[in-house]
């Protein structure tokens, strides 16, 4: 008999490439594996030590990355990384962080591409989340999308055609910086009125310590009384329950961020605005002044109402932004 032709073993595929993420917050360290899609495949997440420095940060980074990849593994292409800012894009260098001392002119980038073998790509962590939000979350379908992160304070991000813009220097989208109320209360870094002032979830903490100490009637002086913290979440829950102070305090923060929404729908003409962040769980409790303050200044409203919604992506956004970056970096 013939011999039958033997056909060729078949070759293994080869296992799906991903990109490393990293997402260095003021509170916690998440680093995951994330595929091209967007999809986040493995995730860690630990306490950031912000108090040791940017080396101990980068430290804690390479050994959450090890737990996710062997050394060896050839799976990794390359390490996008969201960061606090203002900083470089271009070189991965951190200008400064306000609330992280030892960060001026740290080289995040090299530091990390050095500790790991791979190319490092580094933006700022709000550019990213409006990134991952445009693409895969709320402002999916939508052009251009203007991202407001509300939290311990307020970071921006505008995606336009799908892509981050970050002006001339990497410098854009500092949108928590836009003055609302000229002579109004400063921020850390010293900015009178400006909307991270007037809206931040430590904003609504200090008016409400301040009206704690003057003696005004609410309910969170129990809660200083009992010896318990006054933060956002406290006044949240206070205007909850009902405490008119703690509703004028919430009414006045929704009402700045309508202001400054309204003054960013004039500049960039969004499709949609999208808002992430701790503070946005307060929604109902600032929304309706957030959209009068919005009405009050947006000048094209009548012909092209925008929808301001919630973000989707919670706290993945800055690593599938992240992860989104470095498979943008490597396919360039």
């Amino acid at each position: 008999m013939p011999n039958r032709p033997v056909s060729p073993r078949p070759e293994p595929h080869p296992e799906p490439r991903t990109v490393l993420a990293v997402d260095i917050g003021g509170t916690h360290l998440r680093v995951a594996h994330v595929a091209a899609d967007g999809a986040v495949l493995a995730r860690r997440r630990i306490d950031t030590p912000t108090d040791r420095g940017p080396a101990a940060v980068v430290d804690a980074v390479v050994r959450e990355l090890a737990s996710l990849t062997p050394p060896d593994d050839p799976r990794a292409v390359a390490i996008g990384i969201a960061a606090p800012g203002p900083l470089d894009p271009r070189t991965g260098i951190v200008h400064e962080v306000p609330n992280m001392p030892g960060w001026r002119g740290f080289p995040l980038g090299q530091q990390l591409s050095a500790a790991t073998g791979l190319p490092a790509h580094v933006h700022n962590d709000a550019n990213l989340a409006a990134l991952a939000e445009a693409r895969l979350g709320a402002g999916r379908g939508h052009d251009p999308v203007v991202y407001l992160t509300v939290s311990t304070g307020v970071g921006g991000g505008i995606v336009i055609d799908g892509r981050i813009f970050a002006g001339a220097a990497g410098l854009a989208g500092e949108l928590g910086h836009t003055i609302v109320h000229a002579g109004g209360p400063a921020c850390n870094l010293g900015h009178a009125g400006c909307l991270e002032a007037l809206a931040s979830g430590t904003a609504i903490a200090r008016r409400a310590r301040e009206a704690v100490r003057s003696g005004a009637p609410t309910r969170l002086a129990d809660v200083a009384a009992a010896g318990l913290p006054i933060d956002a979440a406290a006044v949240a829950r206070a205007a909850d329950a009902g405490d008119p102070l703690a509703r004028a305090i919430f009414h006045d923060a929704g009402s700045a961020l309508g202001l400054a929404i309204g003054g960013f729908i004039n500049v960039f003409d969004p499709g949609r605005i999208v808002l992430g962040g701790g503070v946005t769980a307060a929604w109902p409790l600032f929304e309706p002044a957030m959209q009068l303050g919005m009405r009050r200044v947006a000048m094209a409203w009548e012909w092209h109402p925008v929808d301001i919604v919630p973000a989707a992506l919670g706290d993945d956004a800055g690593l599938v932004g992240a992860g989104l970056w470095a498979w943008e970096r490597h396919a360039a």
